[in-house]
């Protein structure tokens, strides 16, 4: 089984942007360097389905998937990144988190191992077996179904995170992607050892 420093479950603006800036403090914190993650991704962004017009950064009117797609276009950018499709089916945990996730067609299976565990995977449903997480009604919404997961600042327990709809923040994508880039700080500050916030300098 691949072994990965960070997993993220969910590929829409709030599990991208915490893989941003965990991949862009490898260029300048050494507790950061040689660190690598994987997203894993079925697909089912809210995102898909909107269209935007009060979003900082993106074109204005913009559809929801070719603004995840431009998003998503920045991966190139960072090759200790890997994004996979699938839906996750099992996730086990000890010392690290053992992730079992299978194609879309539900064929192939695969299994990853990661230290750190980050669920962006939207309030619609929790479905994934063998993680044992609080959740609750999402309070944002009139509709009874949505759920959300219990946390504090983001963190569900030590090495678990949770970010996007599921840590029950607004519906919009300016909040949500901020939430994953939170979790990203968490993260590497941990590493480090104290709270740290890199941002990306000109080369003087």
């Amino acid at each position: 089984m691949n072994k990965y420093d960070v997993a993220i479950i969910g590929g829409g603006p709030a599990g991208l942007s915490a893989a941003f800036i965990i991949a862009s403090a490898s260029k300048h914190l050494e507790e950061a360097m040689n660190r690598n993650i994987i997203i894993i991704d079925a697909g089912h962004s809210d995102a898909l389905k909107a269209k935007f017009h009060n979003v900082s950064g993106l074109p204005f009117g913009i559809e929801g998937k070719e603004a995840l797609e431009l998003t998503k276009s920045k991966l190139e950018n960072f090759p200790n990144i890997k994004f996979v499709e699938g839906n996750v089916k099992h996730i086990s945990e000890d010392k690290d988190y053992v992730i079992e996730y299978r194609d879309f067609e539900d064929k192939n299976k695969e299994f990853v191992v990661s230290d750190n565990l980050v669920l962006a995977t939207g309030f619609r449903r929790w479905n994934i077996k063998g993680l044992d997480v609080p959740l609750k009604e999402f309070e944002r919404s009139e509709n009874p179904t949505r759920v959300s997961i219990e946390n504090t600042d983001f963190k569900v327990r030590d090495n678990l995170y949770v970010c996007g709809l599921l840590s029950g923040v607004s519906s919009q994508w300016d909040i949500v992607a901020g939430s994953g880039s939170q979790v990203g700080v968490h993260i590497i500050s941990k590493w480090a050892g104290s709270w740290k916030v890199v941002h990306d300098k000109n080369e003087v």
